[in-house]
């Protein structure tokens, strides 16, 4: 009855509206549609989970750190954080905050990121992984370099995303891989982004 892998995505709050994305995973998505008028079948622009439903989870996750040894936390317990963009969510620098101050450094952590930022409300993400003592894991969610990158992923720059990629990927804490959704948009400047990103992080990409 001990649950190891924890799935949190507990709001849709998004900075971005991409044009292949959804409204369920992007409040920026509503919004495009509206901005453009273009019909949006659910009325609420965000979707979340309450604080009290959220609290209820965390508790539950609370009582199985507790319960379990150090060695099994880092081979078996993985936290899993998505969105939305899970670096703009309170419920996730709230429950990060807590993993350090308890003592809990050794789960598995892994984000799926537009890496629009590494920072919020005064806290930087960075120098709390970094005492991390098994990798992080960040899946960033880049399609494409440049102008097209910026195009598909509405409201996003490019030059601010390369610039985080950049301090990620010298961070020997932290385990960068790329999520790319190639697209009729992303087609054509689909080597040219591997290319980039190669000169970002090295030729051997994840």
């Amino acid at each position: 009855n001990t649950i190891y892998y924890w799935d949190m995505r507990p709001s849709n709050n998004c900075n971005f509206g991409c044009l292949m994305c959804c409204h369920a995973l992007s409040s920026g998505h509503w919004q495009l549609n509206e901005d453009i008028m273009r019909p949006n079948f659910i009325k609420e622009k965000f979707i979340e989970v309450n604080d009290d439903n959220f609290n209820v989870m965390v508790n539950e996750m609370k009582k199985v750190l507790q319960s379990i040894p150090s060695e099994q936390k880092e081979k078996e317990f993985q936290i899993y954080f998505a969105g939305g963009e899970p670096l703009l969510l309170e419920h996730h620098r709230n429950l990060l905050l807590w993993l350090v101050e308890s003592g809990n450094t050794n789960v598995k952590l892994r984000y799926n990121t537009n890496c629009s930022t590494l920072k919020y409300k005064g806290t930087n993400f960075v120098d709390i992984w970094k005492e991390w003592k098994t990798p992080v894991v960040i899946d960033a969610s880049i399609d494409s370099s440049g102008l097209v990158g910026e195009y598909q992923r509405h409201g996003s720059s490019w030059k601010a995303i390369k610039n985080n990629l950049i301090r990620l990927s010298s961070c020997s804490e932290i385990e960068l891989t790329y999520n790319l959704v190639t697209s009729m948009i992303t087609y054509d400047n689909l080597i040219e982004t591997i290319n980039e990103l190669e000169e970002i992080d090295g030729e051997d990409l994840n």
